[in-house]
C-alpha cells in the first residue's frame, strides 16, 4: 500500500471521466477549513503545469481570494451600505456626501458600468461610460464628481 502523502500537498490523478484532476491547497478559509483548488486537464502534463502555476502563485502570495469576482454593481452596493455608513457612523463622512454618492452611483455607475466584474473591468469601459455622460449633455464636472463615487473601485 503507498504511503499517504502529507497534509497540504497537492494531489494530481486521473478521474473517471477520463480527465486529470489537480488539487492545491492554498490556504485556510475563513471559516478555518483549508482553501481547495482544483484543476482540470485532457493530459497529465496539462494540470501538472497547471498546479506548478498554482503553487507558484502561492508561494509568492498572489492567489485570488475564493469565491465569486463581483460586478461593479454589486461592489458599489456594498461600498455604499457598509463601508461609507461605516464612515458616516464615525463622522469621517458626511451624510450628504454619501446621498451624492448613492445617487451618482444609482443613476450612472450601476447602469453604464454594472455588470463588469471587478477584476475584468478596463480603462475602455471607463472612457466609454463618461463618454456616454457627456454626449447626454451631463457638464464635465459632473462627470468628474460621478468618478469620485467610483474610488471604491
Amino acid at each position: 500500500m503507498a504511503d499517504r502523502k502529507p497534509n497540504g500537498r497537492s494531489s494530481i490523478y486521473l478521474g473517471q471521466d477520463g480527465y486529470w484532476h489537480g488539487w492545491v491547497t492554498v490556504g485556510i478559509k475563513p471559516d478555518g477549513s483549508p482553501d481547495r483548488r482544483h484543476r482540470m486537464g485532457k493530459t497529465e502534463a496539462e494540470v501538472t503545469r497547471k498546479v506548478q502555476e498554482l503553487e507558484g502563485k502561492r508561494e509568492t502570495g498572489h492567489v485570488a481570494k475564493p469565491g465569486k469576482v463581483p460586478t461593479v454593481a454589486e461592489w458599489m452596493t456594498e461600498y455604499l451600505d457598509v463601508i461609507c455608513d461605516r464612515l458616516v457612523a464615525s463622522g469621517k463622512m458626511a451624510p450628504r456626501t454619501l446621498d451624492d454618492y448613492r445617487s451618482k452611483t444609482r443613476h450612472w455607475i450601476i447602469p453604464l458600468l454594472g455588470r463588469h466584474r471587478l477584476d475584468r473591468l478596463a480603462p475602455e469601459h471607463l472612457d466609454k461610460a463618461y463618454a456616454t455622460m457627456l454626449d447626454q449633455g451631463r457638464s464635465s464636472s459632473t462627470v468628474s464628481r460621478s468618478t469620485a463615487s467610483c474610488r471604491a473601485l
